[in-house]
């Protein structure tokens, strides 16, 4: 129950986030292009919550059943062993769906930020080497069957490492002036 609360503020997190960097991504943007990429961001944001919603409903079906199963005396338990599998699967899969959807909006939001100039570009560029990455080590489930195998853990650390050097960077020096005064900025 723990570990899908935990989900449950993540999923509504990751789109809250979103929804505060809007307004600094689309006044940075100065042509209907860069506005388009800003708001798709939000939208893959939101998509990565709502299929990190899915892995929790697998989730909360999965301690459904672990209660039936108890309940019941689990005298046939070969017969829940296919939905547990079901259930295991569903999140599994949910989960790097979510991831997938995140490095796609990564890719658009660290190009933003490049142009923008609002973060050193260094960790802009971090982030856009980092997020395809993610995005293969999570294909990586399909191979080995295990989301959290070593390759993924490998492929996911450059964009984990360069998300906490931004979280610290934003924390400690915020973000910097626009670089470039779009239209809507000047009006």
């Amino acid at each position: 129950m723990a570990t899908a609360f935990f989900q449950l503020v993540m999923a509504v997190a990751v789109a809250g986030v979103a929804f505060m960097i809007y307004p600094i991504l689309k006044q940075d943007a100065g042509t209907p292009g860069k506005q388009g990429l800003a708001l798709w961001y939000v939208g893959t944001r939101i998509g990565e919550g709502t299929l990190f919603l899915v892995g929790i409903l697998s989730l909360l079906s999965l301690f459904a059943l672990s209660q039936e199963v108890a309940r019941t005396g689990a005298s046939l338990p070969v017969q829940y062993q296919a939905a547990v599998s079901a259930m295991k699967t569903a999140s599994d899969y949910s989960v790097v769906l979510g991831q997938s959807v995140f490095c796609v909006g990564a890719v658009m939001l660290y190009y933003l930020l490049y142009v923008s100039r609002r973060i050193p570009r260094w960790l802009s560029v971090w982030g856009l080497i980092g997020a395809p990455l993610m995005l293969a080590g999570g294909f990586s489930l399909a191979v080995t069957g295990d989301p959290n195998s070593t390759v993924s853990s490998i492929m996911y650390a450059p964009l984990g490492l360069q998300e906490m050097v931004l979280a610290v960077w934003l924390i400690l020096k915020g973000f910097n002036s626009p670089a470039v005064t779009s239209p809507a900025a000047l009006a």
